[in-house]
């Protein structure tokens, strides 16, 4: 039987990033909340720049928002890493992809 190798530099590194892409993707969801509310309900009376600079503000987040795919990217590593290959240590020591 090999040796067992320690998971938490592979694993533990992967679980971290998939934590940190689910909180990035909570976030821009309370970014868009928010700016929705704010053009639904409090913009009829703010001037036409306070409005220009709230799009502002949310355009970066639309155009740069990729954690949905890297979330999904990382749950098929790990889950290459955790399911289809469960036990075999001789395939954690490599990289997946």
């Amino acid at each position: 039987m090999p040796s067992m190798i320690p998971l938490d530099n592979s694993l533990g590194a992967i679980f971290i990033g998939i934590m940190i892409s689910t909180a990035q993707v909570l976030i821009y969801g309370v970014t868009c909340l928010q700016a929705y509310n704010y053009f639904i309900h409090h913009c009829s009376t703010d001037r036409w720049f306070l409005k220009l600079f709230v799009g502002i503000l949310l355009a970066p987040d639309y155009f740069l928002q990729s954690g949905i795919l890297i979330f999904a990217l990382l749950g098929i590593c790990y889950y290459g890493y955790t399911v289809t290959n469960f036990g075999d240590y001789e395939f954690l020591a490599k990289p997946y992809w």
